[in-house]
């Protein structure tokens, strides 16, 4: 269980994630009992939802708001955010609590057969697109960083191969991502058995856990991707941690990002990478699309509309990315960040999809510092000054008619949450 600073709440929060091979109802009985817990000290239940949500006091101030998610009738996710603590001891002191209480549950529910992992989605800060190359792609100078959205991939041992899709973009990604031996997650586990492992993915079951949107230019199903070649390899108790960014970059331009996580700049493809040491945390608002943008037909676009300007694609300058954004970046100013931010893909994917458009024109109206395509598109990126900007800005786009999710910069990258 890990605990990170959580920028939901106006006042200092962390939040922490599990998951249980359990149904939330199951899950909720428990926690609505702390008397069953096995603990010395018993916090009362100032209010519960059932089987979704138990808020837990301890004494006048420290609060325990635990949501519980079914993924399937036998699977759930809780969230545990703990708010109200006086200072870092007294935070220690309830994360070690929430450890134990874990634990107790986990006991109480049995061996786990799974293992979990989850990757961020990305937002190109600034994305250059440099020469057409005879391998098909381009070449590229990318500022990625990593957001709090994350994908997750639960993988089981299992005697033959599935995928199930669930999570809060679940039903809108179903058709959409594909089930079979195309999807990435498949593929993660082909590069494992070329780096040496006797178990591949024909014999794995996969669940993967929707939060970022299809074809949207987040990176999602890079992330999926990453997310199981962590928790593949966890699963099949492999050795081989100094290969997996080789293995990452097989399986797509981004996927290596979505490894790593934080702030970086990416060239060649966007896989070489090279992070930004920066522990600032930038607010942004992302707007999703019903309709995805295919990321060649972005390209191949951008590329029409170079050759009919007069521009020869084979023979452009190498992209970089500006010192002056690196350096924004850095001390973490979105106001100097704003100044910088850019993407070459934005005029393809508006000529693609003119509406989109009206989405950054919202987001101005919405006093956004930035408004912009995020990488291929469709989704839409806008910068916040604070975690409060960001969720008047989420409201304002509501009203104009475009259903909007604040989130922030991760220093995150893949990790196995369980």
């Amino acid at each position: 269980m890990n605990f990170e600073r959580d920028y939901r709440l106006s006042t200092e929060a962390i939040v922490a994630t599990a998951h249980l091979s359990v149904g939330a109802a199951q899950v909720f009985n428990i926690l609505n009992n702390p008397s069953s817990w096995g603990q010395t000290r018993l916090p009362r239940v100032a209010s519960a939802i059932f089987p979704s949500k138990v808020v837990l006091s301890f004494g006048r101030m420290e609060r325990a708001t635990v949501g519980i998610s079914p993924w399937s009738s036998d699977f759930c996710e809780i969230d545990v955010v703990l708010d109200g603590f006086s200072d870092a001891t007294a935070r220690a002191e309830l994360e070690t609590y929430w450890v134990a209480v874990l634990e107790m549950l986990r006991s109480r529910i049995g061996q786990e057969s799974f293992v979990l992992a989850s990757s961020p989605s990305k937002v190109n800060v600034y994305f250059a697109v440099g020469s057409f190359l005879k391998d098909g792609f381009h070449e590229v100078a990318s500022c990625y960083q990593a957001l709090s959205l994350r994908e997750k991939v639960k993988v089981e041992l299992t005697s033959r191969f599935s995928i199930n899709i669930a999570g809060p973009m679940g039903e809108q990604s179903k058709g959409l991502v594909p089930t079979d031996t195309s999807n990435l997650v498949y593929k993660a586990g082909l590069e494992l058995q070329q780096l040496g492992s006797e178990l591949g993915p024909d014999l794995v079951a996969f669940t993967i856990h929707k939060s970022v949107p299809v074809a949207g230019g987040m990176a999602g199903g890079s992330a999926d991707g990453a997310a199981a070649l962590i928790a593949m390899h966890a699963l099949f108790d492999l050795n081989l941690e100094n290969q997996l960014p080789e293995a990452a970059a097989k399986l797509g331009s981004d996927v290596p990002f979505s490894l790593v996580g934080g702030t970086a700049v990416g060239l060649g493809r966007g896989e070489k990478l090279s992070k930004l040491d920066t522990e600032a945390v930038l607010h942004w608002v992302v707007t999703p699309s019903a309709v995805g943008l295919s990321t060649p037909n972005v390209y191949r676009q951008l590329d029409v509309m170079r050759v009919e300007a007069g521009v020869d694609v084979t023979k452009l300058k190498q992209p970089t990315v500006p010192d002056e954004l690196l350096e924004a970046l850095t001390s973490g100013n979105p106001y100097e960040v704003a100044k910088y931010m850019h993407n070459d893909l934005e005029i393809a994917a508006l000529a693609l999809r003119p509406e989109l458009a009206e989405i950054i024109d919202a987001g101005k109206k919405a006093e956004a510092l930035r408004s912009m395509v995020s990488g291929s598109g469709p989704t839409i990126a806008h910068l916040a000054k604070s975690r409060l900007h960001a969720e008047q800005i989420v409201n304002r786009l509501g009203i104009a008619g475009f259903p909007s999710v604040a989130t922030h910069t991760s220093a995150t990258g893949t990790r196995l949450e369980n």
